[in-house]
């Protein structure tokens, strides 16, 4: 047998070793999936962009989210989310429907700004900060959430 083609030979098992091993150890997961007749997914398709732990009565358009993800720091015990969406919603109707929220979920209100509008706030375990702002003819919204 010829040396050469046993060095190709046993590069390639070794990679193809090595690739089962990574898929071993990090399995695909079934995060933004869903399996037909699902109800979650039936009732909002909010479940199947937003990260597991976002508020889901939250007011956004899940339809346009451009960003979204999900962070937990074991040593602290946070667990941080991301979402941004685009709208073509008026920026103080956005305005208001956030700060409504905030309201009636218990949040104060630390810090407001007008132009981007910028809103922090928090509550006993949570805060948040809301940052929207005109792109073009759209409006980009961004929601750091953080659960402590």
């Amino acid at each position: 047998m010829n040396t050469p083609y046993l060095k190709i030979a046993g590069t390639a098992v070794f990679i193809v070793a090595l690739g089962f091993l990574f898929y071993a150890l990090f399995p695909e997961t079934s995060i933004g999936t869903y399996k037909e007749g699902d109800s979650r997914h039936e009732a909002s398709p909010v479940y199947a962009v937003l990260p597991e732990g976002f508020p889901t009565d939250m007011p956004l358009e899940n339809a346009t989210i451009q960003e979204s993800f999900s962070s937990f720091y074991e040593d602290t015990g946070v667990h941080r989310y991301m979402i941004s969406y685009v709208t073509d919603e008026n920026r103080t109707f956005i305005y208001d429907k956030y700060t409504t929220y905030l309201t009636n979920h218990g949040f104060e209100i630390i810090e407001q700004e007008e132009n981007p509008i910028y809103i922090y706030a928090r509550n006993e375990n949570e805060d948040i900060t809301i940052l929207i702002e005109e792109k073009s003819e759209d409006v980009l919204v961004t929601i750091n959430y953080t659960r402590l």
